[in-house]
This record gives C-alpha cells, sequence and structure tokens, in this order.
C-alpha cells in the first residue's frame, strides 16, 4: 500500500480519506493473516466504498427500485429468467447471488452515506420527471397555478400520481416474492399518496418565484423582448427616440429606418461583415438604381407638378415649353394689333402725333435715321421723315400703326440707356405718344395692354432661368412687382423649373434636395419664395425623404470607416436577450451569456440574424416594420420556457421525495401489512 497516503489501518480501524472509519470485526484473524492478504482486504474494501455507488443509488431512483434487478439480470440473462419462471433454484442461483451481491453494494452505501445516497437516488428519480417535462414542452408537467387556490386543487391529482408512483417504487425496491413485492407495493402507494401532495406544496415557492423571474424580465425588457432579431431590431429603435407608432408612420411616409441618422453607423457596421447584407444594403443605396435616384426622381416629379406652366407639362422640357407659348403669344400679339379699327389708317388722327414724333427726331438728331428706319420697317409703307434745309420733316401723315412703332421704339430707347440721363428724356416722349394713342384708339390701349403683360411674363422666365444663382433679398423684390401677375409668376415658375432641372443634372445635383430643404440656404429660401404656399408642405416632405436618402447614401456607402462605424459594431448583438435566457441550459448559450456579461460584446449577430436585422432596417413595408418591433414571441418563450422548467423541477422533486419516502419509511408499514421482516 506504499504511496497510497489515502488509506492507513490504526488499531482496529481502516481510515480511508473522505469516508468514516471502517471498524474490522475480527482482529484475531486481521492479525493472522498475512501483508499481501491483509492489502488485498483493504484493496477489496477500497473498490467497494470508494465509488460510493453514486450512480448505482441514482439509477435506482429512476427506475422506480429496479435497477439492482436489472443488473443482476444482465450478469447471467439464462438465470434470470429462470428466477422469473420457477423461483429460487439451482438454475436461477447465480441471478440471485448477483442480486444479493448488487443488493449488498447499495445497502452498504446507504449506511455509510446515508445523505449522500438519498440525494442520489432523489436525483436519480427527479431526471427523467425533469427530462420528461422540458422534451415534452411542458405537457408532461402537472399545471401549476400562480394563486394558492390552484396550488390546493392540484394536490388531489398529485396524490393520485404519488400513489401510483409509490407503488411502483415499493413493487421495484420489495425483495422476496410476488406476494411480498405486492405487499410492498401497497404500503408504497399508500406512502406516495401522501408524500406526494406534500412535496407538491413544498416546491410552491418554485412556482411563485417563476412568476417574479418572469415580472423581473418584463421589467428589463419592456414588455417585449423579441428574440435575438427582435431584440436587435427594438433596441436600435429605442435608440431613435421615436416610438413605435412614429417609425411605423415615417416608413408608411416613405422613409426607411435605415435612413435615420442614427442608426446609418449601424447599418453601415452590419454591411462591412459582408456577404447576403452587403448586397442588400449596396443594392437599396445604388446611386443610380436605388432609394436615392427613386427618391429623387419622386421629388422631381411632385416639384414638376407645381412649377411647370401648366400639369399637363410636367416632366417635359420647361424651355421648349416656353419657347412654344412665346411663339404662340407672339402670334396672337400680332394678329390683336392687326384686329385694331383703323390700325392702317392715318385719316382723323390728331396732327400732334405726327408734331411729336418731328421734334423727337430733330432733338435727337443721332437717333433720328434708326428711327425712320424702324416706323416703315414695322408698316411696310414709304419713308415718313426727310431731311429739308437740314431739318427733319414728315413726309406725309403717320398712321395709328406707326404712331404706336414710335412709342414702342422710345420705349426700348429708354430701356437701353437706363441709368444715363436720356433715358428720362426718351421714356417722356413714349409716355406722349401713348397719351396721344390711347385717345385715338381704346382697342389699341387694351391690346396694348395684353402685349405688355406678354412682355413681363417673358421677361419673369428670363428671370427665373437663374434664379437659384440669385440672392433671396433679389428675388424678393422681382417678386414683390410680378406677384399679382398671374401669367408672370407662371412663366418665372417654368424658368425656375428649367434652372433646378439643370442643376439636377450638374455634378453636385445630387445635393441639391439638401440645399431646397434647408431654409437657412440661399436655395431653401429662394425655392419657398417661388413655390405655392399651398402645395409647399407636401412637396417638402417629398424633398427631404430625397434629401435624408441621398445623405444616407453618403455615411453608409461612401462615407469613411470612422470610431462610430466600429463602435456600432461593437454593439450589435452585444445585449443579453431573452432568448438567450430561454436558452440558458444549452451549454454554448450559457458560454455566449458569459462572455456578454464579462465584456458586453460578443461576436455578434450570426450572417442569417444581421440578414433579418437588414430586411426590417431596409422595409418599406409600415406592417413589417410595426411587428418587428413589436414582437413578442422572445417574451412569450421565456415566460414558457421559465414555467416549463419550474414545472420540470417541481415534478421531479415530487416524484423523488415520493421514492425517497417510500424507501425509508416502507419497511415498518410494511409490517402494518403484513408482510415478513
Amino acid at each position: 500500500m506504499a504511496g497510497r497516503t489515502d488509506i492507513s489501518v490504526r488499531g482496529d480501524k481502516i481510515l480511508i480519506d473522505g469516508l468514516p472509519p471502517i471498524t474490522i470485526q475480527d482482529m484475531e484473524k486481521w492479525n493472522s493473516m498475512s501483508l499481501i492478504e491483509k492489502s488485498d482486504a483493504v484493496q477489496e474494501i477500497f473498490d467497494t466504498v470508494k465509488p460510493r455507488r453514486v450512480g448505482r443509488a441514482a439509477l435506482q431512483g429512476a427506475t422506480f427500485g429496479l435497477s439492482d434487478e436489472a443488473i443482476a439480470a444482465v450478469s447471467n440473462p439464462r438465470a434470470a429468467v429462470s428466477a422469473a419462471i420457477s423461483g429460487e433454484t439451482d438454475a436461477s442461483a447465480p441471478y440471485y447471488e448477483a442480486l444479493e451481491a448488487e443488493r449488498k453494494k447499495l445497502s452498504q452505501y446507504r449506511e455509510q452515506y446515508p445523505l449522500g445516497s438519498a440525494l442520489s437516488e432523489f436525483s436519480g428519480a427527479a431526471g427523467p420527471a425533469i427530462a420528461a417535462t422540458l422534451f415534452s414542452g411542458g405537457t408532461a408537467a402537472p399545471a401549476t397555478g400562480t394563486r394558492m387556490v390552484q396550488a390546493l386543487k392540484s394536490g388531489g391529482q398529485a396524490a393520485k400520481v404519488g400513489a401510483v408512483e409509490g407503488g411502483l417504487y415499493g413493487f421495484g425496491a420489495g425483495e422476496g416474492g410476488i406476494q411480498d413485492r405486492l405487499t410492498s407495493s401497497a404500503s408504497g402507494a399508500a406512502l406516495g399518496a401522501v408524500f406526494s401532495p406534500l412535496a407538491q406544496a413544498a416546491t410552491y415557492p418554485i412556482a411563485m418565484s417563476a412568476n417574479a423571474l418572469i415580472n423581473t424580465a418584463k421589467t428589463l425588457f419592456g414588455g417585449r423582448g423579441g428574440k435575438a432579431v427582435e431584440a436587435e431590431l427594438q433596441k436600435l429603435a429605442e435608440g431613435t427616440g421615436d416610438s413605435v407608432d412614429g417609425i411605423a408612420q415615417k416608413v408608411a411616409d416613405g422613409e426607411i429606418m435605415a435612413e435615420n441618422e442614427t442608426l446609418r453607423m449601424t447599418v453601415r457596421s452590419l454591411m462591412a461583415k459582408g456577404g447576403q447584407g452587403e448586397t442588400m444594403v449596396r443594392s437599396v443605396f445604388d446611386p443610380k438604381t436605388g432609394r436615392p435616384q427613386q427618391t429623387r426622381s419622386q421629388a422631381m416629379a411632385e416639384i414638376e407638378s407645381y412649377l411647370a406652366r401648366d400639369p399637363e407639362f410636367a416632366g417635359k422640357n420647361p424651355k421648349a415649353i416656353q419657347q412654344n407659348f412665346e411663339a404662340e403669344v407672339a402670334k396672337a400679339e400680332n394678329k390683336a394689333y392687326k384686329e385694331v379699327p383703323g390700325y392702317k389708317s392715318s385719316e382723323n388722327l390728331d396732327v400732334r402725333l405726327g408734331r411729336t414724333i418731328e421734334n423727337a427726331a430733330n432733338q435727337y438728331s443721332e437717333i433720328a435715321s434708326e428711327l425712320n428706319t424702324f416706323i416703315t420697317g414695322t408698316s411696310k409703307g414709304t419713308k415718313l421723315l426727310g431731311k429739308v434745309d437740314g431739318n427733319w420733316t414728315l413726309l406725309r401723315a403717320p398712321t395709328l400703326e406707326e404712331g404706336e412703332a414710335a412709342r414702342r421704339y422710345f420705349r426700348e430707347k429708354s430701356r437701353d440707356t437706363f441709368g444715363k440721363p436720356v433715358s428720362r428724356l426718351y421714356k417722356d416722349v413714349r409716355y406722349e405718344l401713348e397719351s396721344l394713342l390711347n385717345k385715338e384708339s381704346k382697342t389699341l390701349a387694351r391690346v396694348r395692354k395684353d402685349a405688355a403683360n406678354v412682355r413681363t411674363a417673358r421677361d419673369a422666365y428670363q428671370y427665373g432661368l437663374n434664379i437659384l444663382n440669385r440672392s433671396s433679398d433679389d428675388v424678393d423684390l422681382f417678386l414683390a412687382k410680378i406677384i399679382d401677375d398671374e401669367a408672370a409668376m407662371k412663366s418665372l415658375r417654368a424658368g425656375s423649373l428649367a434652372h433646378i432641372r439643370q442643376k439636377i443634372e450638374q455634378a453636385g445635383g445630387t445635393n441639391l434636395m439638401n440645399k431646397l430643404q434647408d431654409d437657412a440656404t440661399r436655395e431653401g429660401k429662394v425655392f419657398r419664395a417661388i413655390f405655392p404656399n399651398e402645395q409647399f408642405d407636401k412637396t417638402l416632405a417629398s424633398i427631404e425623404r430625397a434629401a435624408k436618402s441621398q445623405s444616407a447614401m453618403g455615411d453608409i456607402i461612401k462615407g469613411p470607416t470612422t470610431a462610430l462605424t466600429t463602435e456600432a459594431s461593437k454593439r450589435t448583438g452585444s445585449e443579453i436577450n431573452l432568448e438567450d435566457l430561454t436558452n440558458i441550459t444549452n451549454p454554448m448559450t450559457a458560454i455566449r451569456v458569459g462572455n456578454k456579461i464579462a465584456a458586453q460584446l460578443d461576436e455578434g449577430l450570426t450572417e442569417k440574424q444581421r440578414v433579418k436585422v437588414l430586411e426590417v432596417l431596409l422595409s418599406e413595408n409600415p406592417d413589417v416594420v410595426r411587428r418587428a418591433l413589436l414582437d413578442d414571441r422572445g417574451m412569450q418563450a421565456f415566460k414558457e420556457g421559465v414555467s416549463r422548467i419550474a414545472a420540470s423541477i417541481r415534478q421531479g422533486s415530487r416524484r423523488a421525495a415520493t421514492q425517497q419516502g417510500v424507501q425509508r419509511v416502507n419497511e415498518p408499514l410494511q409490517g402494518m401489512f403484513g408482510s415478513k421482516p
């Protein structure tokens, strides 16, 4: 026994480390043994008691006391069959010898370790019940109530189940023939009917603790607590500061969760993992075919529907539309002038009309020749002015048309020389001629007014062609002049639309929506000034959506890898969720939760989970988003899991307590039923 420091012999005691002292009953025989014989005897004792028979005791509990018979039968099946048929005979002797040896080992273990053996058999009895309850999804467990009255109602059922289990255990643990076993079974059934409801009541706090755990989880996880994917989405949604209804409404209005500023780095981190997730994100934010282009087109469609000269022209080239419009107007204007009564006649006209033209030619002789050419070129008539003795003289009376031509000539000259002193002099001649002409023909005055309106509209269109490059103050001043002129406002907006379309097509056009939606930028101020007030809010929403999508693309697809991206990647999937807690009995889940607790970080979501998260973040369906954010399947699974585990523990504990009660008290009761001691 050299080197075995855990075994020693002192007097009549054999001391084995970890075991109670073993008394040598026959010291005379022990002293007569050789050293080798003593060593063999101690080794036999060590082999018998040191393993403690934990496994056999547990198996005895799990098999309702039949494991000793099963082990003996396996050692000699033929003898076991003979014993079953004929009882104790020579043929069945090997079986009974093996059975006696097995029972001796169990008995010795119970005597040496009464508490350990009881716990082993208790665990053995509880194990199958717990496993059956867990793997049956809770159907093998008795219903557990949350109120004491439910617990009391379940007591009767527990007594019935306990009687059956106690009877089975009493039969299996009994010894002797069939009558002895039946007597043992009867006493076991009586004991089971008593111990089972007592154990049921004793384990009631387990159910109460389970309910408390569920309530705590509801508090921690906000009542929803989805599984890993849903939990991640719910955490991300909370980070936006919006309610579930608010987020769903934004999606219904055309936005997606991924475009939210607080979620962009998370989307980028998910994309950075590669695989299907990256393909999804890049497809959604593709500059040419994805959301940035789609939302920009939608916003432009709304802008065009209100800025185009007419809604029917929305989407068409506004410059071509304007050219056609001006050509039609010019044609109508010429026709209107020609239809003025006496337009080609000089009869009965005030002689002051001719004198005013003659005086102007002499006063501004440097332009007289040009004036003469312009007048006759318009009317296609003979020369109106000629030089006589060095002075310009009327060669004939002017027609109404030629008087109107002279008026237009001086109007243009005053504009061409704006800012010079002569401009005012030209303007005086213009208004003098206009006064005389209006008295001659009211029809001409009306046609002229209509033509003036057309020219104002044409000027407004030209102004609009460069409007986004003008200051907001300049635009305000121009609008003050035409705000009540519907035709001019239409032309201004048409010109502005042409400029916006031009900007959109330029290199920096992708940022135009961002400028238009911002009322602090020049473009934003000008756009608000020219856009119809009653339609602005709706169109602004489309512009903001396009701007947000464009900005999101920049952050997610084109943005640099920053510390924000790194941190967002670390946070993804790092929080403990109810799916983890529900599956905590799974060794892999337990390890993962341990890592999360240790560093609040794990390897992140799996690729499949990342794809599912992105499906919601990129979804344009508000119902899909709402369901994901309100998902409570994780909480339901958690509640069911906790209830199932609690029920299985109660079931196993009740069964084990029943067997132990039968095993510990059975012998006295067997005597009461008439069994042999």
